[in-house]
């Protein structure tokens, strides 16, 4: 059922309670903060039931920070276009999270974006890409490859840590400056070739 469970119901009910209490305390608050806050929790709560898939509007534009983190039940989302940035800890610890497909137009991925996705087996990084932030993927288990993009200028340090099966794969021939050393740690293909590279595995498959 898309309705949450009553144990769901009386949290959401005591959080907005417990924010209106403090409102009456700190008047500046309301401004400063409830609104934001309350309007994420709706969010959270309307979204917390929701199984398997979930596309968001074309028109969207912007995600706010921890918009799904801790997700108990996303399994796969699409963004659309309009996205131009995943903000810090945006999916942190969704446990379930498996696939993510980004849209075209992402620049930047945050500190913490997915890191905690221990069943994240497939992203797709957007050839806009410019900044991997800290522990972006950290701990991402089941992340067994992915494809940076050329045009990546900045990749901060642990972006990719405790992701012990990952395999990453670049165009460039080394390191550009701005990403972090601790990459040399890992395991990275150089000179990738997409192309070449799906050639390779149809002929190891004849």
């Amino acid at each position: 059922s898309f309705f949450p469970s009553s144990a769901r119901e009386n949290v959401f009910t005591n959080y907005l309670l417990g924010m209106i209490v403090y409102a009456s305390i700190n008047p500046f608050f309301i401004e400063a903060f409830i609104w934001r806050n309350m309007l994420r929790a709706l969010f959270r709560y309307l979204l917390g039931s929701i199984k398997t898939n979930t596309f968001l509007p074309k028109t969207l534009e912007y995600i706010d920070i921890q918009a799904f983190a801790f997700f108990p039940n996303l399994e796969k989302i699409k963004l659309p276009n309009s996205i131009t940035k995943i903000p810090s800890a945006t999916f942190n610890c969704s446990k379930e999270l498996k696939e993510v497909y980004l849209g075209d137009e992402v620049t930047v991925i945050g500190d913490f974006a997915f890191a905690g996705c221990e069943e994240l087996y497939r992203v797709t990084l957007p050839k806009n890409l410019k900044y991997i932030g800290e522990k972006a993927f950290f701990g991402c288990d089941n992340l067994t490859e992915i494809i940076i993009p050329e045009g990546v200028e900045i990749i901060e340090k642990n972006a990719f840590a405790f992701s012990g099966r990952l395999n990453i794969y670049c165009a460039l021939p080394a390191r550009p400056s701005g990403w972090s050393e601790d990459l040399d740690y890992c395991r990275i293909v150089w000179n990738f070739n997409k192309n070449k590279k799906e050639l390779l595995e149809e002929l190891s498959l004849l």
